[in-house]
């Protein structure tokens, strides 16, 4: 919850040109502090897709007044799988990592977090939260099949999965830029007026920013 002394992000409220998956009709469930799910544009098409095939998501809060046009972009994290099997075993033990985000809302934590006293340098930044769920780093683009014959190689056999993995963690970074660039889905707001950038991640998602921050800068 903010302090008395920040101003509730005024821009929190969802574009009048882009459509949140929050909520049904379109409505906006989220406290205005809350970062608001988004899901990628035409996601399939673009192969911006998760593990499972699923549409990535992303998470965006606009921020109040003059520094509105400062972006925070932050890549989530959360290890990665190298091999057929160690991808049957995520899926067994962690789904939630190679699949889209239900949630439409997401409550701000760390770099993100709507307090002015707890966060004097960022709290009214426009801030974006990237949802991490290719299981790559976020730098893949290729797809594997899962062999049946292989898959009864492995120690586990995952439940429930799809007859492919998507490893598509650039496309998703990719699709993501082009749309929060996009006056058409965020005519009020949006990337093309940013005056400064500052992309970060943790864990899977630093090394998911390394891998990204050239193509990042050209954008």
């Amino acid at each position: 919850t903010p302090d008395a002394g920040s101003t509730p992000d005024a821009g929190s409220t969802p574009d009048a040109g882009s459509t949140p998956d929050a909520g049904s009709g379109g409505a906006n469930p989220c406290k205005p502090t809350d970062l608001t799910r988004y899901a990628v544009h035409d996601a399939k098409a673009r192969k911006a897709v998760c593990n499972d095939g699923t549409d990535a998501v992303f998470f965006l809060r606009v921020g109040p007044g003059a520094n509105k046009n400062k972006w925070a972009i932050h890549l989530q994290g959360g290890g990665a799988c190298a091999s057929l099997c160690s991808c049957e075993a995520r899926w067994t033990t962690t789904p939630a990592k190679m699949t889209t985000a239900p949630q439409p809302c997401k409550p701000t934590s760390g770099m993100n977090t709507a307090s002015k006293s707890k966060n004097p340098g960022f709290y009214d930044w426009t801030h974006v939260w990237v949802h991490y769920c290719g299981s790559d780093a976020h730098g893949g683009d290729t797809t594997q099949i899962r062999d049946p014959v292989e898959v009864a190689k492995c120690s586990v056999q995952a439940k429930g999965a799809p007859t492919s993995w998507q490893f598509r963690g650039h496309r998703i970074i990719k699709a993501i830029f082009e749309d929060l660039a996009d006056p058409k889905r965020f005519p009020a707001h949006n990337l093309g007026s940013a005056e400064f950038v500052l992309f970060t991640g943790s864990s899977a998602g630093s090394s998911g920013m390394r891998r990204n921050m050239d193509w990042a800068a050209d954008f």
